[in-house]
């Protein structure tokens, strides 16, 4: 099987992040019904695109912003662990194919939680240039009436969106099938895009900014209230140093495509403190 790299899912909580990878592969990922978020942690799944099992994607399910038991700092905190997966996953040469960003459609107003995660997706992609390795869903169609669904997705793509759509990004409502969501990441699959974030060239390559915008760690501070941890890169690239060894010695010992890439994945989540190699991917054969 070919292994085609990774997929960033994201969006506030409830947003439908997890539904969406388990209409992908049943029952992958926890599904939270309150109001506090399901994931708590970044979660691989490995994700079969074709009857023949000759492409797959991994799929990374990122906890939401607003959860209610954890408060305002840990949005800090999501979004730091984010940029240390995308560090680390930079760092190891594995390709980014794109993003997929939920938004609620039944939400009355465009509220605070909702506004700062699509000013956190947007410093992402800031410099990226054309977007078409991502993906804008609206969910929960089923809880608004069409009329005021319609006019809110309206005001989404006329207005809030608009900047990411004019660089190509693709807005659509949250697939009704499994056939549906499959032929979206297959699209970014097929494309053979390598979305590489100018946050992952400030940390790694220490490249400045080319828009000569703020740098991360400002433009974090100035979001967040708080200091961003300014060793992540470091801490990651020490890790791999010192990890190397007992990786490659581990993959050796596998056959098969699947096998070897969910042990990469595994690596990539153990550089960056979240699960043990070989531990973190859903979906091993």
């Amino acid at each position: 099987m070919d292994q085609h790299g990774i997929v960033l899912v994201m969006g506030i909580t409830g947003a439908g992040k997890s539904s969406f990878i388990n209409l992908l592969k049943p029952d992958a990922v926890s599904v939270g019904h309150g109001l506090a978020s399901e994931t708590k942690k970044l979660q691989a799944v490995q994700i079969n695109l074709d009857s023949s099992n000759q492409r797959s994607i991994t799929m990374i399910d990122t906890p939401g912003f607003d959860d209610s038991d954890l408060g305002v700092f840990n949005d800090a905190g999501i979004f730091e662990e984010i940029i240390t997966h995308l560090t680390a996953q930079y760092a190891l040469k594995i390709p980014l194919r794109g993003i997929v960003y939920l938004h609620l459609i039944n939400e009355v107003r465009f509220k605070g939680s909702g506004k700062k995660y699509l000013r956190v997706l947007e410093r992402l992609v800031d410099g990226c240039g054309m977007l078409d390795s991502l993906i804008l869903l609206t969910s929960q169609w089923g809880g608004v009436n069409e009329a005021d669904g319609i006019r809110r997705e309206q005001e989404l793509m006329t207005k809030y969106w608009a900047p990411l759509i004019k660089r190509g990004a693709h807005a659509y409502r949250f697939p009704r099938t499994r056939e549906e969501a499959t032929s979206m990441i297959l699209r970014l699959v097929t494309s053979n895009n390598n979305l590489v974030l100018s946050i992952q060239k400030e940390l790694i390559d220490k490249e400045s900014r080319v828009s000569g915008g703020m740098d991360a760690k400002t433009w974090f501070k100035q979001e967040f209230g708080r200091e961003m941890d300014g060793t992540i890169a470091e801490k990651v690239l020490e890790k791999t140093k010192k990890e190397k060894k007992r990786f490659w010695h581990r993959i050796y010992g596998h056959k098969g495509g699947v096998r070897i890439f969910a042990s990469i994945f595994g690596f990539v989540l153990t550089v960056v403190g979240y699960v043990a190699a070989f531990g973190g991917v859903s979906g091993q054969p």
